[in-house]
This record gives C-alpha cells, structure tokens and sequence, in this order.
C-alpha cells in the first residue's frame, strides 16, 4: 500500500498511473502465496493441471483504480478488494464475460452468478460467496468429491 499511496499524489500521464496502481494491485493479490497461491480456489482448480488455471482478481483491478483516483481518501478500505482467487481457465472465461455483460457485477458476485464455488484454502473450508461465510464442509471432502468425477489429479 505504501506504493500506492506514494502513486496518487504524483503528476503522472493518467494512463501510466492507472497501469502502476493495477500492477500494485495485483502483486498484493499475489502477496500471500504467489500467483497459484491464493487462499481462494475454485473448487475446479483445486484438481486441475497449471496449464488449466488462471489467477483471477475476486474484485476487477480496474474498478479498484478508477475508484482509488476518484476517492484516494479510500485507499485502505479499496486495498482490502485486491483479492485473488485461482479458477479454471473455463471460469475465468464466464466470470470476465459476466463482468463485460452485467457491470454492476463485482467481486464474489461475479462468483455467484458464474455459480462458481470457491474453497477458502486458509480455513479447508467452501465459501457461501453470495454470503461470504464458510459452509461446514471442507476443502479435502470438496477435493474428494471432484476426484471420483476426474482422472488426472494435480501435484
């Protein structure tokens, strides 16, 4: 954050502003466990090969820059958003197209309407993204169940 906070007061070509604060965001959404590891997790992810995922930002970068540049007195509540879920390419696909369809869409919402269930990797457990709570299943019973359904398991 202190990248940020140094970026907004700086008379800079807008284009290039909005291009630092989005590489920002997106190294804090890789902060905890690098591009694949995220806390959050499709439950599709969790038993697919590399090739197949994607790093996703829960809410959309450029709705977190263009709200930082309107409201910078925001900056540490706007910070919280920079969230990143690893999804199949397939989800990233469906929730990119969601967010161009029905822009009033953002984070966890653009999962729910994609009906994409997520594991929160930190506790084992399957977020409600439409409440943002944990159902009291697991990520190794979600996993398992997925195994039956998939030959090729992830390393």
């Amino acid at each position: 954050m202190t990248a940020m906070r140094a970026l907004i007061p700086l008379e800079l070509v807008a284009s290039q502003k909005r291009e630092l604060l989005s590489i920002c965001i997106w190294k804090i959404t890789e902060a905890e466990g690098g591009k694949y590891g995220t806390r959050y997790k499709s439950e599709a992810a969790l038993t697919a090969p590399r090739s197949m995922v994607a790093h996703e930002h829960v809410y959309q970068r450029a709705k977190i820059v263009t709200a930082l540049l309107k409201e910078p007195h925001r900056l540490e509540e706007l910070a919280q958003r920079a969230v990143g879920c690893v999804v199949t390419r397939e989800e990233h696909k469906r929730l990119t197209a969601l967010g161009v369809a029905r822009p009033e869409l953002d984070g966890w919402a653009r999962y729910e309407a994609a009906q994409i269930r997520v594991i929160d990797c930190k506790t084992g457990r399957l977020i409600d993204v439409a409440e943002g709570e944990c159902h009291p299943r697991t990520a190794r019973s979600a996993e398992r169940e997925l195994a039956h359904r998939s030959p090729k398991r992830r390393t």
